[in-house]
């Protein structure tokens, strides 16, 4: 038996990642490191983290087809595209547009989802104080540390190392049923998760997709209680990419060569969901911290803050318009220096009580907010009407505008938190939250307009896709060229395959479907390259079904004259054809010839035959032979 470079290159990377990981447990010690994870976890296992990893990987290879179409999940049916469409607005936080897009958020997630559990807990805080894992391990900490990055909180000792005895504590009648570690653990942590993805399903710029906004909740939460242990984290998350992808490609063999035009990849980084999800995460964990009163050490959170949300792009703050990509990088670091700043501020800020007069005005303010939010939807229906579009994005609109002023009203007794500095603090930042998502109620607002199906399409279920050239969008105005996705009922119009791009590759696929269901549609572009001028070309678009003639571009004159005539390629029904001219009228015409055959027009032979690695359509007198056009 022989066995490749590649598969042995394969076995060394992961045997030697076993070891390593072994080693550094060793390092740790292995009974240490048990008792950090069941003091804070059921049987020392992040169940909460597990669950979350498990069901977006479960919606890749089932809802999107990922299982048997592991390179290309359907896409399209996933998007938050309008709020009217339910499907796409709850399911486009969980759906990915490739292995990559999902592996590379599920990594991240991989180390700090554990982080952010470990941080909630499966066991009620009141039992003991939160000890980071990194303090847990070490056997120089003495026992009573001094308070530092990794133990802020008051210490009292670790628990028993048998988590039996932790559960039965907890199993008594009286306990809540919230201080229960497996509601805690596979309810109450995976809840958050889904309402936290909901929320950026819902508020995310751009018709986005994925779990990155969940991601940066994650980071934003971890990031307050261990600043310094989370920029590690990220380095980690690095790592794990680096070693999945020597797994996969132990050798990796490139060639220099020249792609389509594509887009920066910064131009697709969606920085709003991705900052609304980390403001989501801080807003979080001030909640959790402040109501265990741990404040985190200001120097340590400010330099990880800044040091975390550079790195992680916050600051590619970017517009597109056609083919330009424009990124305001002097204004993205001022605001990220100016965020971190506030962030720092907010979370190591004091408690002062307000005074009487100063509450009493405090809550006055929250509710003439709350009633300047209820005049927003009153005037927009008095406005636009109550189409199903409006109301929704009301809805939308309100409750999110609504809860700033309400932070302020709710009666101390409800909220068990008096009018102060704290509280209005939480309030400002969650103020900003709001303001980052609002602008994306716009987008999820658009309908779509009459006509929006371009010519040349086929069908498929709810879908209609075709090609067009400058088409104008059916829901904003904009025109788009390439592979163009309708689904009326979807509210989808979207230029999924550039021409650019296919022009380059000749063909593409797009699939289209929904949950559970998929097909595909293949686009194949076959054409001309004339010299001196335009290409003619054609694109059929194919189904299981059908095949359609989509789009026939125009005529195009070669730029050479050959005996006093002129050469004019002509797509047709049955493939391409040429005219002759002279003096601009035409004297004859015929199909380009297969390669190795000739055609005689008039006085030119035209021939096609093998030229520099392409085929190449030659004219050719008694005198001379010139090259007309080469293929695609």
């Amino acid at each position: 038996m022989v066995v490749d470079v590649t598969t042995l290159t394969r076995v060394g990377v992961a045997v030697t990642a076993l070891v390593a990981v072994l080693f550094g447990v060793s390092l740790a010690g292995r009974r240490r490191v048990r008792r950090v994870l069941t003091d804070r976890f059921l049987y020392g296992v992040p169940w909460g983290s597990l669950v979350v990893v498990v069901g977006v990987f479960a919606f890749y290879l089932f809802a999107q087809s990922g299982l048997r179409h592991w390179n290309e999940p359907v896409v399209v049916a996933f998007r938050n595209w309008a709020y009217p469409y339910a499907t796409g607005m709850v399911t486009s936080a969980f759906a990915h547009a490739s292995p990559s897009h999902l592996l590379g958020n599920m990594l991240t997630t991989i180390l700090l989802a554990p982080l952010a559990e470990f941080i909630w807990g499966h066991y009620p805080h009141e039992r003991h104080g939160i000890q980071s894992p990194a303090r847990s391990l070490d056997p120089r900490v003495p026992e009573t540390p001094e308070p530092a990055e990794f133990d802020t909180s008051p210490d009292e000792g670790i628990p028993s190392e048998d988590p039996a005895t932790q559960r039965d504590d907890t199993a008594q009648p009286g306990v809540r049923l919230r201080d229960r570690p497996v509601v805690r653990a596979l309810v109450i942590f995976p809840g958050v998760v889904l309402v936290v993805s909901l929320l950026t399903s819902l508020y995310a710029l751009g018709w986005s997709l994925g779990f990155s906004g969940t991601v940066f909740a994650f980071l934003g939460f971890v990031l307050l209680r261990y600043p310094v242990l989370t920029a590690v984290a990220l380095l980690g998350a690095s790592l794990l990419n680096t070693l999945l992808n020597t797994f996969l490609t132990p050798v990796l063999r490139a060639t220099a060569g020249s792609g389509p035009p594509r887009p920066p990849s910064w131009a697709g980084v969606n920085v709003q969901a991705h900052l609304l999800g980390f403001l989501i995460g801080v807003a979080l964990a001030l909640g959790l911290l402040w109501h265990r009163d741990s404040l985190p050490d200001p120097a340590r959170l400010f330099g990880a803050t800044v040091l975390v949300a550079t790195v992680q792009g916050l600051w590619q703050l970017s517009t597109a318009d056609g083919g330009t990509f424009v990124r305001y990088q002097g204004i993205g670091i001022i605001f990220v220096l100016v965020l971190s700043m506030l962030i720092t501020y907010i979370a190591t800020s004091e408690n002062s009580a307000a005074t009487d007069r100063v509450s009493l005005a405090v809550r006055g303010f929250g509710v003439l907010w709350l009633v300047g939010s209820l005049a927003v939807a009153g005037g927009a229906f008095a406005l636009f009407g109550t189409e199903t579009m409006i109301v929704l994005s009301v809805l939308a609109i309100v409750p999110a505008l609504a809860v700033p002023g309400a932070l302020l009203v709710v009666p101390d007794g409800v909220a068990g938190w008096p009018v102060t500095s704290r509280r209005l603090l939480f309030a400002a930042l969650v103020l900003v939250t709001v303001v980052i998502a609002l602008p994306s109620v716009a987008g999820n607002s658009l309908g779509m307009d009459d006509n929006a199906i371009p010519d040349g399409d086929v069908t498929v279920g709810d879908y209609h896709v075709s090609y067009g050239e400058d088409v104008t969008s059916a829901r904003t105005d904009t025109t788009d060229s390439g592979l163009v996705v309708v689904s009326e009922r979807r509210y989808v119009w979207s230029a999924t395959v550039s021409d650019e791009i296919l022009a380059h590759e000749g063909s593409a696929t797009v699939p289209v479907g929904g949950v559970g269901w998929r097909e595909t549609v293949r686009a194949e572009r076959t054409g001309w390259n004339v010299v001196g001028n335009d290409s003619v070309y054609v694109v059929d678009l194919e189904t299981d079904t059908e095949r359609v003639r989509s789009f026939t571009s125009g005529p195009s004159r070669a730029s050479v004259i050959l005996a006093g005539n002129r050469v004019v390629l002509v797509p047709t029904d049955s493939g391409f054809g040429l005219t002759v001219t002279r003096d601009g009228e035409a004297v004859g015409s015929a199909l380009i010839p297969t390669p190795g055959e000739s055609v005689t027009v008039d006085s030119l032979t035209f021939t096609t035959e093998p030229h520099d690695g392409t085929v190449t359509l030659f004219a050719s007198t008694a005198e001379s032979r010139v090259a007309i056009a080469q293929k695609e």
